[in-house]
């Protein structure tokens, strides 16, 4: 039972990466078009079912964010961090990266985040979908 139910789980995280790396990219096309803007990310929250979203300039600090806390976060270019993984698309723009749920450093909370890089210019497209939001996650295509 154990061995069914840890691929069951193996099956459904790789469902959820999918599901937001493809958010990732619709929000990066929308910010491209000059759509984003703090509240529209707040009432995208809402009808996706994403906890929260950042959206980076490119030196890695929070422009756009759901959360007003979040603003002026800066992603850092230290190892040791959990937001390095995403500090590597700012070098590599091809980089999609997802991260498996886990303990967030700043806050304790469990969270899953996954990055693009955005479109035509320098900088990242982080989604993360807290544990307790799980349930209510409702994917890519609820982004238009």
């Amino acid at each position: 039972i154990a061995v069914i139910f840890n691929e069951f789980t193996k099956t459904f995280e790789s469902e959820i990466d999918k599901e937001l790396i493809a958010a990732c990219e619709k929000v990066a096309e929308l910010e491209a078009k000059g759509l984003i803007t703090n509240s529209f990310l707040v009432e995208l929250s809402k009808k996706t079912g994403i906890s929260e979203f950042y959206i980076t300039n490119e030196e890695g600090v929070t422009e756009y964010c759901n959360n007003p806390n979040g603003i002026g976060f800066k992603i850092s270019d230290d190892p040791t961090t959990q937001a390095y993984d995403f500090y590597k698309i700012l070098l590599d723009p091809g980089l999609k990266v997802c991260q498996e749920m886990r303990i967030r450093d700043i806050d304790g909370e469990y969270f899953k985040f996954a990055g693009v890089s955005k479109k035509g210019k320098k900088g990242i497209v982080q989604v993360g979908l807290h544990i307790d939001d799980l349930k209510d996650f409702r994917g890519q295509y609820t982004i238009v």
